[in-house]
């Protein structure tokens, strides 16, 4: 059973009401999206359904025809983007609740804390597989960045020249990106490093041949202003032992992680690079990285599943392409007989 949130009282929250005839169909869609997500969930005695994922609590209720989602977490981007998230599934069932509105909305000002805007000060390549740019934010925005969510979207416009027109939340609490020829490119990356003395954030951009965000990387000028929305997500791989795999684009958050870890934790990591001019210095003193090299030929999913856990208890974490990703969960969940708890297996790219 899902355990209940503490300390509610430094929690934002939000309710929406509405009717609806079948109130039944967006509880099974809702409970089908829980199962999807693998969130734990629980109906509570008056029939309510009730999901707890970390710091957030999403409740849905229904009498009759009258249905309401309250939502609390901890953090505006979390509430803001659960809200929209689940207007925008409800659109799908019915397009007259794409007007639903939240009681945040008159709380929320027009341009969102979640948003930041940010300076890029610098560009490095590393190795032949990455670019580094370091982004400068303003002293006050750089505490965002400090704690334990490490991803961030960056906005910049997705017509080249065009000046930026950045989102903001709208009168139902929902949050209104720009359309039209002022839509933006909207793609997450991994927050490499914080220097909060410089007040400085540094991203790790995959090169490669297919990405907008790649062309653009390579083009940026000094002294573009980009937004930064975020940020979210969790840290990388954590536990007392650890087994870690990946490939280039899940290698920022991997090295980031391992220089984070307690000097208790154990275990190894399989890395997938281009070749040995991409291997890049291991910030842990005790979890070991197997690097594999695409121009030999290497196979990450064959020789992370050949690797043994280094402990029964230890926690898998692995980030590559969907197919990869799906690969390891399943050979975790049967091989290797893992709990659900142990496992994560992320989709970094499809």
């Amino acid at each position: 059973m899902a355990e209940k949130l503490t300390n509610k009282s430094t929690h934002v929250s939000s309710i929406a009401r509405f009717s609806f005839e079948r109130c039944d169909i967006i509880k099974s869609l809702f409970e089908q999206r829980c199962n999807e997500e693998e969130l734990p969930f629980e109906t509570l005695e008056d029939d309510s359904l009730r999901v707890i994922d970390g710091d957030m609590e999403v409740r849905f209720t229904a009498c009759g025809q009258d249905c309401a989602f309250h939502i609390v977490a901890t953090r505006q981007l979390d509430l803001i983007e659960i809200c929209s998230t689940i207007t925008e599934g409800l659109a799908q069932i019915d397009p007259s609740l794409s007007k639903l509105s939240w009681s945040h909305a008159a709380d929320t000002l027009d341009s969102p804390d979640c948003l930041t805007l940010a300076t890029i000060i610098e560009r490095e390549a590393i190795g032949c597989s990455w670019w580094r740019l370091v982004l400068e934010v303003s002293p006050v925005e750089i505490t965002k960045f400090l704690g334990a969510h490490w991803h961030v979207q960056v906005l910049r416009p997705g017509r080249p020249g065009r000046d930026p027109v950045w989102p903001v939340v709208n009168a139902h609490g929902l949050v209104e990106w720009p359309t039209g020829q002022n839509e933006l490119s909207r793609r997450v990356f991994t927050i490499r490093s914080v220097d909060q003395s410089k007040n400085t954030i540094s991203l790790d951009i995959y090169r490669h041949d297919r990405g907008s965000s790649c062309r653009w990387a390579e083009t940026v000028l000094i002294g573009d202003v980009i937004g930064l929305w975020g940020p979210s997500g969790r840290r990388g791989p954590e536990g007392h032992s650890i087994l870690v795999g990946g490939d280039e684009t899940a290698v920022p958050a991997i090295l980031r992680a391992l220089g984070t870890l307690p000097p208790t934790t154990t275990g190894c990591a399989v890395l997938m690079v281009g070749d040995e001019g991409d291997v890049q210095p291991n910030p842990s003193n005790q979890i070991a990285i197997k690097w594999l090299f695409r121009a030999r030929g290497d196979d990450l999913v064959a020789v992370f599943c050949e690797t043994p856990m280094p402990a029964p208890d230890a926690n898998l974490w692995f980030a590559a392409s969907q197919e990869q990703a799906r690969a390891v969960r399943e050979h975790a969940r049967g091989d290797r007989a893992l709990e659900r708890s142990q496992i994560k297996a992320l989709t970094y790219w499809s």
